[in-house]
């Protein structure tokens, strides 16, 4: 907070709250937008870590402008000038933030918010949520990405542990199966031949690098398959150290189709970047008719793939670029 000295009247410094909740990638944009946010206002950033309960699970249009599926402690005033979220379960809270302030505090969304989206200032949103158009709807290509930086040491340690490795380095970012996207045993194969391909043509390293949803030993026979030119490197044994210095340093990249964020910080590199989509499962068509009837369809990742893709790889691949120009988010945030 800022203020005047003296008997003057005491200014308060703008805030931005951002809400946190267990989703990696939610977080990261969260907080890009956030820090965007608050330099065009002047602001503070201040961080809630939330949990909820399993009132969560119910509709948003259930649960209104409230805390009853909040499971952390509930805020306390002052209240921020702006919210930032992003996921279904940070809308009621939100909501019931704004309720607080006598509707002074601007919300703005990430994603889809599975509610009205008159509730909101601004939505934020990129191809596989499938929003309409409207007012207070903004549409990227890609999702926001924060720098994926490492420490110093970090640095100097994977820099000295991949400078002997033979060239291009093909960095393979691993995500794995989430409804409605399976990614089976016939994927693995798939996949399997696919890179294999891709490495055969060029020569080079493949990285292996998986995340928290990868399925641990599909990965490791997949790097087994593929030889002594394949590097693993399990989510579990290195966090996340081993992916920022991939984005750092490989030639190229490839990413499974289940990962937005992922997609999105390998195509912020600028370097080659090829994608395998991921099928939907099985039967899921009937289950999807029925959430687009009550308001709640699942991601569509092929029509944000669809909307990067550079034609067709030998490999099978699916090249993909897009441009992500930022001046519109910047304006629809000032005017906010």
């Amino acid at each position: 907070r800022a203020g005047t000295s003296g008997g003057a009247r005491q200014v308060m410094q703008k805030t931005v709250w951002a809400l946190l909740t267990h989703r990696t990638g939610d977080n990261a944009q969260v907080q890009a937008l956030a820090e965007r946010l608050a330099l065009l206002h002047d602001a503070v950033v201040v961080q809630h870590q939330v949990r909820f309960n399993r009132f969560h699970l119910l509709p948003n249009v259930v649960l209104g402008a409230s805390t009853r599926s909040l499971a952390s402690d509930v805020p306390q005033k002052p209240w921020p000038d702006f919210v930032v979220a992003a996921g279904k379960r940070t809308v009621p809270l939100a909501r019931w933030i704004k309720q607080q302030s006598d509707g002074a505090t601007r919300l703005i969304h990430i994603g889809r918010p599975r509610a009205a989206l008159a509730l909101f200032d601004l939505v934020v949103t990129t191809p596989q949520y499938g929003l309409p158009d409207a007012a207070n709807v903004l549409k990227l290509p890609l999702p926001l990405t924060v720098p994926q930086t490492l420490s110093v040491e970090d640095e100097a340690a994977w820099q000295k542990r991949w400078q002997g490795f033979a060239k291009p380095v093909t960095a393979l970012l691993l995500g794995g199966g989430r409804l409605p996207l399976v990614m089976g045993e016939g994927e693995w194969a798939k996949l399997t031949r696919q890179t294999q391909a891709l490495i055969q043509d060029k020569g080079g390293t493949l990285l292996v690098i998986t995340s928290p949803r990868t399925k641990p030993d599909a990965a490791k026979a997949l790097a087994n398959r593929l030889g002594a030119q394949a590097q693993l490197f399990p989510w579990g044994e290195h966090k996340s150290a081993p992916y920022r210095a991939a984005l750092a340093w490989a030639d190229r990249f490839v990413v499974t189709g289940d990962s937005a964020s992922m997609l999105a910080d390998a195509a912020a590199t600028g370097r080659p970047v090829l994608v395998f989509p991921l099928p939907t499962a099985t039967g899921f068509g009937a289950v999807e008719g029925v959430l687009k009837a009550v308001g709640a369809p699942t991601r569509n990742m092929a029509a944000l793939i669809e909307a990067g893709r550079q034609g067709q790889h030998p490999s099978g691949l699916v090249p993909f670029a897009t441009r992500q120009d930022l001046t519109a988010l910047d304006q629809r945030l000032a005017a906010l």
